[in-house]
């Protein structure tokens, strides 16, 4: 459990300082910044990749069969992982463009920008 806030925190660390370093401001730091914490869910499910053996006792001892717990660790494959890592990050950026012309168009409507 300590190790997953220490991910999650330390993703939530690297976000604050790509925010930082473009003084809250600017578009591309924003957005880099929203890559790095929309990449706390690493923390979350990173124990399948890491800590095997607790997840299974974790799991087991929670009530599920043990056929269920292998069937989890089995999903936990390095590709597997690159294709939550790169599906998260494409999401972040498509979700950064899509919020960054919504709030353009409707700031320019109000009148603020």
């Amino acid at each position: 459990n300590v190790l997953i806030a220490l991910v999650i925190f330390g993703f939530a660390l690297l976000a604050e300082l790509a925010a930082y370093l473009g003084r809250y401001k600017s578009f591309r730091w924003n957005i880099l910044s929203y890559c790095f914490m929309s990449l706390w869910v690493i923390g979350v499910i990173g124990p399948f990749w890491v800590a095997r053996d607790w997840i299974r006792e974790l799991t087991i001892t929670s009530g599920y069969p043990a056929e269920y717990a292998e069937g989890a660790i089995s999903l936990a494959t390095p590709l597997n992982l690159t294709l939550i890592i790169l599906g998260t990050l494409i999401g972040s950026l498509v979700s950064s463009f899509i919020a960054n012309r919504m709030l353009k168009k409707h700031f320019v409507r109000a009148g603020i920008a």
